[in-house]
Protein backbone atom coordinates (compact mmCIF):
# COMPACT_ATOMS: atom_id res chain seq x y z
CA UNK A 1 0.00 0.00 0.00
CA UNK A 2 1.71 2.96 -1.34
CA UNK A 3 0.47 6.40 0.74
CA UNK A 4 0.75 9.63 -1.22
CA UNK A 5 1.43 12.81 0.61
CA UNK A 6 0.66 16.64 -0.44
CA UNK A 7 4.27 16.75 -1.84
CA UNK A 8 3.40 14.01 -4.46
CA UNK A 9 -0.39 14.93 -4.49
CA UNK A 10 -3.20 17.17 -4.65
CA UNK A 11 -6.51 16.58 -2.87
CA UNK A 12 -9.61 18.48 -3.82
CA UNK A 13 -12.69 17.74 -1.17
CA UNK A 14 -16.22 19.14 -2.19
CA UNK A 15 -18.82 18.56 0.63
CA UNK A 16 -22.34 20.16 -0.14
CA UNK A 17 -23.34 22.52 2.22
CA UNK A 18 -20.32 22.62 3.98
CA UNK A 19 -17.26 22.71 1.38
CA UNK A 20 -18.27 24.44 -1.91
CA UNK A 21 -16.50 25.41 -3.61
CA UNK A 22 -13.89 22.80 -3.22
CA UNK A 23 -11.09 22.88 -0.48
CA UNK A 24 -7.62 21.38 -1.16
CA UNK A 25 -6.31 19.34 1.91
CA UNK A 26 -2.88 20.05 3.29
CA UNK A 27 -0.59 18.05 5.74
CA UNK A 28 -2.07 14.49 4.37
CA UNK A 29 -1.13 11.22 3.31
CA UNK A 30 -3.65 9.37 1.30
CA UNK A 31 -3.81 5.47 -0.13
CA UNK A 32 -2.79 5.80 -3.74
CA UNK A 33 -6.19 5.90 -5.65
CA UNK A 34 -4.43 4.02 -8.40
CA UNK A 35 -3.80 1.00 -5.94
CA UNK A 36 -7.37 0.65 -5.17
CA UNK A 37 -9.22 0.59 -8.37
CA UNK A 38 -7.78 -2.55 -9.97
CA UNK A 39 -8.32 -4.25 -13.13
CA UNK A 40 -11.34 -1.88 -14.66
CA UNK A 41 -13.76 -4.06 -17.24
CA UNK A 42 -13.78 -2.06 -20.49
CA UNK A 43 -17.77 -1.01 -19.52
CA UNK A 44 -18.21 -0.35 -15.97
CA UNK A 45 -21.53 0.64 -14.99
CA UNK A 46 -22.72 3.57 -11.88
CA UNK A 47 -19.66 5.76 -12.55
CA UNK A 48 -19.53 9.26 -12.90
CA UNK A 49 -22.96 10.72 -14.09
CA UNK A 50 -24.26 6.77 -13.23
CA UNK A 51 -24.27 5.85 -16.93
CA UNK A 52 -22.06 3.36 -18.85
CA UNK A 53 -18.24 4.47 -18.27
CA UNK A 54 -14.87 3.15 -19.26
CA UNK A 55 -12.50 2.95 -16.94
CA UNK A 56 -14.27 3.27 -13.34
CA UNK A 57 -14.26 1.14 -10.55
CA UNK A 58 -17.47 0.96 -8.62
CA UNK A 59 -17.62 0.11 -4.79
CA UNK A 60 -17.28 0.42 -2.13
CA UNK A 61 -13.83 1.56 -2.40
CA UNK A 62 -12.24 2.05 1.33
CA UNK A 63 -9.63 5.01 1.21
CA UNK A 64 -7.23 5.65 4.26
CA UNK A 65 -6.57 8.67 5.09
CA UNK A 66 -3.76 9.55 7.74
CA UNK A 67 -3.68 13.31 8.97
CA UNK A 68 -0.21 15.14 10.26
CA UNK A 69 -0.96 16.45 14.30
CA UNK A 70 0.02 19.82 13.20
CA UNK A 71 -2.38 20.04 10.09
CA UNK A 72 -4.78 22.64 10.23
CA UNK A 73 -7.28 20.64 7.90
CA UNK A 74 -8.09 17.89 10.89
CA UNK A 75 -10.81 20.58 11.98
CA UNK A 76 -11.96 20.30 8.14
CA UNK A 77 -12.53 16.53 8.52
CA UNK A 78 -13.83 17.04 12.03
CA UNK A 79 -16.21 19.22 10.80
CA UNK A 80 -17.21 17.29 7.58
CA UNK A 81 -18.12 14.42 10.27
CA UNK A 82 -20.21 16.63 12.36
CA UNK A 83 -21.89 17.46 9.04
CA UNK A 84 -22.93 13.78 8.30
CA UNK A 85 -24.30 13.05 11.34
CA UNK A 86 -26.18 16.47 11.37
CA UNK A 87 -27.86 15.24 8.57
CA UNK A 88 -27.89 11.54 9.26
CA UNK A 89 -24.91 10.42 6.68
CA UNK A 90 -26.93 12.14 3.81
CA UNK A 91 -24.26 14.36 3.00
CA UNK A 92 -21.76 12.66 0.69
CA UNK A 93 -19.04 13.99 -0.57
CA UNK A 94 -16.40 13.81 -3.83
CA UNK A 95 -12.95 14.53 -4.18
CA UNK A 96 -10.41 14.62 -6.75
CA UNK A 97 -6.88 13.15 -5.90
CA UNK A 98 -3.79 14.47 -8.66
CA UNK A 99 -0.41 13.04 -8.80
CA UNK A 100 1.99 15.51 -9.10
CA UNK A 101 3.25 16.92 -11.02
CA UNK A 102 1.17 16.46 -14.10
CA UNK A 103 -1.18 13.57 -13.33
CA UNK A 104 -2.73 11.01 -13.24
CA UNK A 105 -6.03 12.62 -11.71
CA UNK A 106 -8.56 10.32 -10.08
CA UNK A 107 -12.23 11.41 -9.16
CA UNK A 108 -13.98 10.29 -6.09
CA UNK A 109 -17.73 9.87 -5.61
CA UNK A 110 -20.15 9.93 -3.35
CA UNK A 111 -18.53 9.44 -0.51
CA UNK A 112 -18.53 9.12 3.51
CA UNK A 113 -16.05 9.73 6.28
CA UNK A 114 -15.20 7.74 9.57
CA UNK A 115 -12.44 8.16 11.96
CA UNK A 116 -10.17 5.43 12.89
CA UNK A 117 -8.35 7.18 15.42
CA UNK A 118 -6.87 10.44 16.31
CA UNK A 119 -4.91 11.14 13.18
CA UNK A 120 -6.43 8.47 10.90
CA UNK A 121 -9.91 8.27 9.03
CA UNK A 122 -11.27 5.95 6.29
CA UNK A 123 -12.97 7.16 3.07
CA UNK A 124 -15.67 5.14 1.69
CA UNK A 125 -16.39 6.23 -2.09
CA UNK A 126 -18.70 4.55 -3.94
CA UNK A 127 -16.38 5.70 -6.95
CA UNK A 128 -13.41 6.04 -8.12
CA UNK A 129 -12.20 6.62 -11.47
CA UNK A 130 -9.34 7.36 -13.72
CA UNK A 131 -10.21 10.78 -15.12
CA UNK A 132 -8.64 10.27 -18.03
CA UNK A 133 -10.45 7.25 -18.69
CA UNK A 134 -14.01 8.15 -18.49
Amino acid sequence: MTLLTQDQATFELKVPGLFDPPVTLRGFAIEDPSELIGPVEEIGIGCAEGGLSVGCYTGPVRQRLVMEEASADRERLEAWLAHQQKHAGAIQADARITRIPCGPEYLCTRGSLSRISTLEYELTWHAIADADQI
